[in-house]
């Protein structure tokens, strides 16, 4: 469903879509969907949408459970159901995602009071929230609206930190199939807001309609923590960027590694691959001229000509040009010619993985695939095909040097 912006008229995608609309969301919002579109504040309507799906009747019965939950349990323990599930459709786990309530400023408080305040208002004004058990609207008590009112004020908290924006790619079918992405939403996902963030994920999101999937985009060894980026990558951010764009948004000082190190921007990021000891992953990375790693003195240049050994300088270097060869194969093939077989994929995946092992980070060459595989993500889930000119995308402007830095 959308909203045609010059006649302000709902349109629906398929009579199926208006035939399901008309009987549950639209029923709720229709009164007020104009309102919503103009007003045009950040969780508004997302902030209206979880109440009306909560209903006035299940909010008057949990909350008082809720509070009591946030003020006993610890915190690791919140969100679960009585059978120690957690359950992303239980109302239980989105109220009890963090609202960052201790890291705000007065003016931050003053702001999403005023949000609950004009959701509330749209609340009553609809006449389709405050609704008896046999369905019939009802006038509600001043502790009706105060509770309504005070539940809300906690979820523009946290939503303001925990909605996602739901975007999905256009590919351009006469265009070397490059894309851009389009936001069309926004959502709340409890189980994916559990995850950390990390200015170099390893992980990354897509959409098939409202689901959200995620994928690996790296080799993840055991025990390692798994992790998503909040719209921010060190890869086209720089870190003073990224540290504003994080407090500002999620009151979130990041510790990540591409923090920490103040790693380049992909554009400023040398093209020259710099190994890493597999014993110790330290300093600087194998010396390529004396093979020795500099940390904690292992010889890479006396690991022996057997093909299993992980110590061979000349060996490991063997295998990290037959995957790159391999990789650009399938690259022009996935980027150029929109494929999606699974050769190409497992050569983007072989790349992958031997970079995260042997190549000290951060690693141009682990970011073009790391990339690649998220194309091949986004073709997976939902997506749009167009027949014009769009415009290019850093991604596609990266391709194009690494090919001319490569002479491919």
């Amino acid at each position: 469903m959308d909203i045609d912006k010059a006649s302000d008229k709902v349109i629906f995608c398929s009579e199926e879509c208006r035939k399901q609309r008309l009987s549950s969301i639209h029923w709720q919002e229709c009164p007020v969907v104009l309102t919503l579109r103009l007003l045009d504040i950040n969780n508004l309507a997302l902030a209206y949408r979880l109440m009306m799906k909560t209903s006035h009747a299940k909010l008057k019965e949990m909350i008082p459970l809720l509070q009591c939950e946030a003020k006993t349990q610890p915190p690791k323990n919140l969100g679960f159901n009585k059978n120690r599930i957690y359950d992303a459709s239980d109302y239980r786990s989105v109220y009890h995602l963090t609202a960052n309530k201790e890291k705000l400023s007065v003016h931050e408080i003053f702001a999403r009071c005023i949000e609950a305040f004009i959701v509330t208002k749209l609340l009553l004004l609809s006449g389709r929230y405050f609704i008896s058990c046999d369905g019939e609207p009802f006038t509600p008590s001043h502790e009706d609206i105060v509770l309504t009112g005070s539940t809300l004020i906690h979820h523009m908290m946290v939503l303001k930190c925990n909605s996602f924006c739901i975007a999905i790619p256009k590919f351009n079918v006469s265009g070397n199939m490059e894309h851009h992405m389009e936001v069309c939403g926004k959502g709340v996902y409890p189980a994916s807001s559990l995850w950390n963030h990390s200015c170099n994920p390893n992980c990354t999101d897509f959409y098939y309609g409202k689901t959200v999937v995620i994928r690996t985009i790296q080799f993840i060894p055991a025990g390692k923590s798994l992790t998503i980026s909040l719209g921010v990558d060190f890869a086209e951010d720089r870190r003073d960027s990224r540290k504003l764009t994080l407090i500002t948004n999620f009151y979130l000082t990041c510790t990540c590694e591409a923090c920490e190190n103040n790693w380049p921007i992909m554009m400023d990021m040398p093209r020259l691959n710099i190994l890493k000891c597999t014993k110790c992953n330290e300093g600087e990375g194998i010396n390529p001229f004396t093979k020795i790693c500099p940390n904690c003195n292992l010889n890479y240049d006396q690991g022996g000509t057997h093909r299993r050994s992980p110590n061979n300088y000349r060996l490991i270097c063997k295998k990290l040009e037959k995957v790159q060869k391999d990789f650009f194969i399938a690259k022009k093939n996935i980027l150029l010619e929109g494929s999606n077989s699974e050769k190409d994929i497992k050569a983007v995946r072989a790349l992958i993985k031997l970079f995260c092992k042997y190549v000290k980070q951060p690693s141009f060459g682990l970011l073009l695939g790391q990339e690649t595989l998220r194309v091949v993500c986004l073709r997976r889930g939902s997506c749009v095909y167009v027949k014009h000119n769009i415009e290019n995308t850093m991604f596609d402007l990266l391709c194009a040097e690494m090919n001319r830095a490569l002479h491919l």
